[in-house]
């Protein structure tokens, strides 16, 4: 039965090794980094769309939250929404990050938390964050065109939420 499960998983694409842990988040991300929506569309491309239906959502939505989810679901873990502020609920805030951890950035025109990533890596000073993220660019903006791997400053992050345990 063993086999048959772990089969399953190398047959769905997911690394068996690492389900419901933090290297499968990281795993899963790399994945579709270069993920882009289609040019003149916002919001949409084959790709941006294939990634919001599988996490629930409708193409044509803001897809930041739902790349989170994707990537959550896809390792079997528990997963806030596709809005972004959905991530970040009391149980789930963490105050040490680590890789695999969501963040967030608060938009002060909107006044609420207007993009998510993941954390991909904490670089050793713990001042910089290497970051995949969807629906953003090489500025890193909350409206961008792709799936992009960024190095943010830890002060552009509002705060953290852990879901794979």
């Amino acid at each position: 039965m063993r086999l048959l499960f772990l089969l399953c998983l190398v047959y769905l694409g997911i690394d068996f090794y690492a389900v419901g842990h933090p290297a499968c988040l990281i795993a899963e991300a790399r994945k579709i980094l270069g993920v882009k929506e289609s040019p003149g569309l916002n919001n949409r491309g084959p790709e941006v769309d294939r990634i919001v239906l599988a996490a629930g959502g409708i193409p044509g939505q803001p897809w930041c939250g739902w790349t989170q989810r994707f990537l959550h679901l896809r390792c079997r873990c528990r997963a806030g929404g596709g809005m972004a502020a959905s991530w970040f609920i009391k149980p789930r805030l963490v105050a040490n990050f680590a890789p695999g951890d969501v963040f967030s950035v608060w938009n002060r025109y909107m006044a609420r938390i207007g993009h998510v990533g993941l954390v991909e890596q904490v670089l050793p000073s713990g001042h910089f964050i290497v970051t995949i993220e969807g629906n953003t660019n090489a500025t890193g903006s909350r409206e961008g065109s792709g799936v992009c791997r960024l190095t943010r400053p830890r002060k552009q992050m509002y705060n953290f939420a852990r879901w794979w345990k």
